[in-house]
């Protein structure tokens, strides 16, 4: 297993990111296998397991680069609590 003092789910992302990035950059579909093996190979050396990298690839096989270039908007509203609590005044008794 590989060494990190990170929580499991950041560092297995991590593959999936540069992937991603990569799909993203490659502007041909001839290049991004030789990319994606670049990117695989340098997670090996560092001791990832095999089975997070094969489901990281697996993943971005399944989405194209067009996908990757579109603007992603944001599908949950934006919502914000705020608690006012008036400060203590002189005039008021318990």
């Amino acid at each position: 297993m590989y060494p990190s003092n990170h929580p499991r789910c950041c560092t297995n992302s991590i593959p999936y990111s540069q992937l991603l990035r990569a799909r993203r950059i490659c502007s041909g579909d001839q290049d991004f296998p030789k990319v994606s093996k670049q990117i695989i190979s340098f997670f090996e050396q560092r001791q990832y397991p095999q089975t997070v990298l094969s489901s990281a690839l697996k993943r971005i096989q399944g989405i194209n680069r067009a996908s990757t270039l579109a603007p992603q908007t944001d599908q949950t509203p934006t919502t914000y609590s705020v608690s006012l609590t008036p400060p203590p005044h002189h005039s008021i008794q318990n």
